[in-house]
């Protein structure tokens, strides 16, 4: 009972005595809001310097960034401005200094944003003041931009969808941020620099740029830009063009005999495997597709006349050998024709043919 009794008592002095602690320590601090320090996303965020570029033609870039840059190409079609391609232009674009007293006066004065905190956050609003040096104005005359054949070349590789929102930067409105603080705004709505307790603060949000920043830029769609004409092809008498890979080029002059294939005055064996695909194959790269079926069915046939040949049975007495012959001068001719011309009818062997070529090709 003692025991149970003075157990009781200690469990109540340790209740009080904690607290008593707690009633004597310093209430805890509110955590505070931490602000955006960083630069200002762009100059939509300063209403002073957005109403005025505005004003003057200027559309302000989606960030103050380096990337946007005369002559580069950029999609917008998915929200954020994506880089495409760079120095798509053959000119050269002109750089000057911009000479716009409103502008340039609104952006050496300072500008302010407000630091990213909502209404209400602070007791006094946090802002950033930034001052720019003098901006430089970077131009490509609108005539001048034709792209160049690799940028119109890769530029056609897209589909309507991926070329939706392409623009191309024209002019660029560039200038260092020479000076960036934050402070606050009184009642009256004055800019009061951080002090006291928040210099650690003030030390963080001061930063410059190392480079110049695109504060505002003017595009065109590229919907809008005058793209080259093609080369001029190489175009035989058919009017096909040749095409890359093709060993021969166009293809003008085309002979064979029952070992060989002259084209363009390059003569080529066509006996063995190797040969007969190296050809074939190459028929391809140039578009004489049926003039490759035409080769390889001349030399089947040419192969099965050999073979009925060392056979003496093939000629006589079943009569294989002439057949097999006779059908090798036809695909032979019909390849010749379709290299020169590929457009002819695709028909069946002997139907085609003007002059009957002798057995034996």
């Amino acid at each position: 009972m003692f025991r149970n009794g003075a157990t009781s008592v200690i469990h109540r002095c340790l209740l009080g005595l904690l607290l008593v602690i707690g009633h004597s320590l310093p209430a805890r601090a509110k955590p505070r809001l931490v602000p955006d320090l960083q630069p200002s996303a762009n100059a939509s965020d300063m209403p002073a310097l957005a109403d005025l570029l505005d004003r003057t033609g200027w559309l302000p870039t989606p960030e103050l960034s380096g990337i946007f840059q005369v002559g580069s190409i950029f999609s917008s079609a998915d929200g954020p401005h994506v880089l495409m391609l760079r120095g798509c232009f053959e000119a050269e674009a002109s750089t000057d200094t911009y000479t716009s007293l409103d502008l340039t006066s609104q952006l050496q004065a300072g500008v302010r944003v407000r630091g990213g905190m909502g209404a209400g956050a602070l007791e006094g609003a946090l802002v950033k003041h930034l001052k720019f040096g003098l901006p430089e104005h970077h131009a490509m005359a609108r005539l001048a931009m034709t792209p160049s054949a690799v940028c119109a070349e890769r530029l056609g590789r897209l589909t309507a969808d991926q070329r939706r929102g392409l623009y191309a930067v024209q002019e660029v409105l560039t200038a260092e941020i020479a000076e960036q603080t934050c402070g606050r705004l009184d009642a009256s709505g004055r800019f009061v620099g951080l002090g006291g307790a928040e210099l650690e603060l003030a030390r963080a949000c001061s930063q410059v740029s190392l480079e110049p920043v695109a504060v505002a830029y003017r595009v065109v769609p590229l919907a809008d830009l005058s793209f080259p004409d093609p080369p001029a092809s190489d175009l035989p008498a058919t009017g096909l063009p040749a095409l890359e890979g093709c060993p021969w080029g166009r293809i003008q002059t085309v002979s064979s005999s029952m070992t060989t294939l002259t084209i363009n005055g390059e003569t080529r064996g066509v006996r063995g495997i190797e040969a007969r695909s190296a050809i074939s194959a190459d028929l391809q790269r140039c578009d004489r597709a049926e003039a490759a079926r035409a080769f390889d069915l001349w030399r089947a046939h040419r192969r099965a006349t050999n073979i009925a040949g060392a056979t003496l049975v093939g000629f006589w007495p079943f009569g294989i050998g002439i057949y097999t012959a006779w059908n090798a001068g036809n695909w032979r001719e019909r390849m010749e024709q379709l290299l020169l011309d590929p457009t002819v009818a695709d028909q069946r062997s002997g139907g085609w043919r003007k002059q009957v070529r002798s057995p034996g090709g």
